[in-house]
């Protein structure tokens, strides 16, 4: 399930990654590769890709997958849109990292991709954040709690 913004943009029919795309549809035939709509899909070529489009929200037993991280009375939400990073600092390091950042009624998936940029967190107690570092995920410490 892809939470939105498959591309920035129309598809690009000359982009180098469209042929490694191809490759990796052939191989993966019977795989359904689904997507919610996010803000920059206007333009989006679906069935070029091999997608399955739901719209702006599909609803998967108690999940919510949508784009924009709003909580829904409906269940758990996953969403995408703000590309959720955390400075990290310790002694020899200083990285800006993307993590999951979850919350009891929201989680928001991280997107690794230079182009995303990425959204600063502001964790709420009760919050978790996972940093990916690229060889593993760790747990983040969330002022206000524990995260034993």
């Amino acid at each position: 399930m892809i939470l939105g913004d498959v591309l920035h943009g129309a598809l690009n029919r000359e982009a180098p990654w469209l042929s490694t795309w191809d490759s990796w549809r052939a191989r993966h035939a019977t795989l359904s590769v689904e997507a919610v709509l996010g803000n920059h899909d206007r333009a989006l070529d679906a069935e070029r890709l091999g997608l399955h489009v739901h719209g702006e929200e599909h609803r998967q037993a108690d999940l919510v997958f949508r784009h924009e991280p709003v909580a829904s009375a409906e269940g758990h939400v996953l969403a995408g849109h703000v590309h959720p990073v955390r400075r990290v600092r310790a002694v020899g390091l200083s990285a800006r990292l993307p993590v999951f950042w979850l919350s009891p009624d929201c989680s928001v998936l991280p997107a690794f991709s230079a182009f995303t940029g990425g959204f600063e967190v502001r964790p709420r107690p009760g919050d978790r954040l996972l940093a990916c570092t690229g060889k593993t995920v760790i747990a983040l410490p969330v002022a206000g709690r524990s995260n034993s």
